[in-house]
């Protein structure tokens, strides 16, 4: 092995940078990324430390080592002395927090809770049944003072003026997570969970509590947590042996959830007792639960829709799917809608294919498959005689809810990798480069859009956009949590 190789191998071991493993999702942020935030301080600390490794020791070390040796080791000192600068400074953030002025008091919202993944069954990322914002002012944008790196891929829960959102963080050493408790009318901390493992689920709040989820694909170990709505305590915890990118299903005081190779859970909502347990599947996407019956695909080991007693956690019935099953299913008028797909968050797939499936749901037979010819990621929504979704092949789409039949598609710059919420005529959809679209229902033409990277250089939307009292909110993955709305 060269000296050249051992280097870099040694370089690789300090700065904590680890090679990127097959997913669903991918690493939210990471050491690398707390280090590129202190990139201005830490350059200058590194030139320093090298430079002055380099004059002190040349003479010394000559009588032992020839000059690359003696470079090497400058350069592997100068690194253990950037890291632990990058430390301390993390522990002493000097950044403010992003807070626009507020355009005007939220109206109060009807609705009290977000009991899933979307807000309903219908997955319209919509509750109080306000229209959403006609036009694309930015009222505000936020991100933690307290915290230099950190990434909103979880979608937003909105309910009577406060918002719910998980987040994911870094430092140089580890990572972990928040769940936030924002103020929806001026962007204000009510208050701040910390959580173990980084936080891609997204929160359901339902009987004065909030529940979510907290892992990656590559995490074990990971926590579901219950947590007080009203003042941010632990209520308690449920330990997975897996992750939990699944957002729970919350209705009957029971919570659904998928939690990866632990299968799907059925936990008493005050309690957190285990009710039963499906396992010998892996399941990562977010169970819907209707008249009876658990929903959901799976995407390892085998493809396919299940369909489980929710008194009992019995198999009612399996059907079978060609393509990975990642979306999380829409039920409505006795039909179950679920995206599928060779492609992930992390990776496009060489061989595309997938689209759009609706099955019966209390047979499970496959009544039509729309294909896209790409993968549909996410949960598709439904509105009146139509579902809409949006595309790896960067469309979003409307389709007839009984026939499968292509009402309209649109395109937009980029894939869209999460759902579109609807409310009204309106859809609104997030692709995956930062833009946000309004189109038309019934016609599909854009009505306006506006670029996030307004706000943040690529920002990277795999959040969806939740519409509560006239205004958008969404996630992006670099920073900031933002609220479109008319100014």
């Amino acid at each position: 092995m060269s000296s050249k190789t051992k280097l870099l191998i040694l370089i690789i071991m300090l700065t904590g940078i680890t090679m990127p493993v097959y997913a669903v999702i991918p690493q939210l942020v990471g050491p690398f990324q707390a280090l590129l935030a202190m990139l201005p301080q830490l350059l200058a600390i590194l030139a320093a430390s090298i430079a002055t490794v380099w004059l002190t020791s040349r003479m010394w070390l000559s009588r032992i080592f020839n000059r690359k040796v003696i470079f090497a080791l400058s350069v592997v000192l100068g690194l253990i002395i950037i890291i632990g600068a990058g430390a301390f400074l993390l522990r002493s953030p000097s950044q403010e927090a992003i807070i626009a002025e507020s355009k005007g008091e939220a109206k109060t919202q009807v609705a009290k809770a977000w009991i899933t993944f979307r807000g309903n069954l219908k997955r319209t990322g919509n509750i109080d049944g306000q229209a959403g914002p006609s036009s694309c002012g930015l009222i505000w944008t936020f991100s933690d003072p307290k915290v230099r790196v950190i990434d909103f891929s979880s979608s937003p829960a909105v309910v009577e003026n406060r918002i719910y959102v998980g987040s994911a963080e870094a430092s140089v050493f580890s990572s972990s997570g928040n769940v936030y408790c924002i103020d929806a009318k001026n962007a204000k901390i009510i208050w701040k969970f910390p959580t173990e493992k980084q936080v891609f689920s997204s929160p359901t709040a339902a009987y004065s509590k909030v529940y979510v989820g907290e892992g990656l694909h590559y995490d074990v170990d990971c926590k579901l947590y219950c947590i007080d709505k009203d003042t941010g305590k632990l209520v308690w915890s449920h330990q997975a042996a897996s992750h939990v990118e699944s957002s729970p299903y919350v209705v009957d005081g029971k919570v659904f959830v998928a939690a990866g190779d632990d299968g799907i859970y059925c936990l008493d909502a005050e309690t957190g007792k285990v009710k039963w347990q499906y396992e010998g599947i892996h399941v990562d996407g977010s169970p819907a639960v209707w008249l009876g019956g658990v929903y959901f695909g799976t995407a390892y080991g085998e493809f396919a829709v299940y369909c489980l007693d929710a008194e009992t956690g019995e198999k009612l019935w399996k059907t079978k799917m060609d393509c990975n099953v990642w979306g999380s299913p829409s039920i409505a008028s006795g039909k179950v809608y679920l995206g599928v797909g060779h492609s992930t968050f992390v990776e496009e797939s060489k061989e595309p294919a997938g689209g759009v499936v609706c099955l019966n749901a209390r047979t499970g037979e496959k009544e039509w498959f729309y294909d896209v010819k790409d993968t549909v990621l996410s949960a598709v929504s439904i509105a009146e005689d139509k579902i809409l979704f949006g595309a790896y092949d960067g469309n979003v789409y409307a389709v007839s809810a009984d026939s499968g039949k292509l009402k309209w598609k649109t395109k937009v710059d980029s894939p869209v990798l999460s759902s579109p919420a609807i409310v009204g005529n309106d859809v609104y959809a997030a692709s995956k480069e930062g833009y946000i679209y309004c189109i038309d229902l019934e016609k599909g033409n854009v009505k306006w859009k506006y670029d996030t990277s307004d706000v943040v250089d690529n920002p990277n939307i795999l959040s969806s956009p939740a519409i509560a009292n006239g205004r958008l909110y969404i996630g992006l993955a670099r920073k900031y949590l933002i609220c479109l709305g008319e100014k």
